[in-house]
């Protein structure tokens, strides 16, 4: 939950701050290294490590071999679908390019932000729907439906004019989608591999 908290509230400071930095990169990288460095001294003075004793090594070849079938499928299914996913902050780009024109630099790259702020917030709502429906439909119909909104996603970038309403559609079914992908590829897996 903090983690889907953060990808609301980092993007949303990054929006307010561009506005009020007048769209200072190097300010606003320079403040960027306030979390960055009090991250890194959390690690460094207050994280200690177990010691954990070696458990004995298997091949490859051996360990795919004890996996369940229908986990192996699944594995298949998701690596054809990751082939073909891309992070979505280059969505910020595809925004800030496609709406520099109209908008201007500084108008595109706030309206970027804007779209990724809204991208995150429906990912954390649909991710508790998800969640919900996942224990209440079939998990492997639900996920093909989250790879569905992907592929739904792609072909709006690559078939429709990006205008802000298109690209605000184009974020929108991106958080859905992986809302959707993140919680049923996790609880599916765990229920395939729970079979043996």
């Amino acid at each position: 939950m903090m983690d889907t908290l953060g990808a609301i509230v980092g993007p949303a400071t990054a929006f307010f701050l561009l506005n009020a930095l007048g769209h200072d990169y190097a300010r606003l990288f320079f403040w960027t290294l306030v979390p960055g460095l009090a991250a890194v001294a959390a690690i460094v003075f207050l994280v200690k490590e177990k010691q954990r004793t070696r458990v004995a090594s298997v091949s490859f070849r051996d360990g795919l071999r004890q996996l369940p079938v229908r986990y192996r499928k699944f594995l298949v299914a998701v690596g054809l679908f990751g082939a073909g996913d891309f992070a979505h902050t280059l969505l910020i780009l595809l925004a800030a390019q496609s709406l520099s024109p109209t908008l201007g630099t500084t108008g595109a790259a706030s309206a970027a932000v804007g779209l990724y702020v809204a991208h995150n917030v429906f990912y954390a709502g649909f991710a508790l729907l998800a969640g919900w429906l996942a224990d209440r439909v079939s998990k492997p119909k639900l996920l093909a439906s989250g790879y569905g909104l992907a592929a739904l996603m792609a072909l709006a970038i690559v078939a429709l004019p990006l205008g802000l309403w298109v690209l605000a559609g184009v974020f929108i079914l991106g958080g859905v989608y992986v809302a959707i992908e993140e919680t049923l590829e996790d609880s599916f897996c765990a229920e395939l591999v729970g079979e043996e």
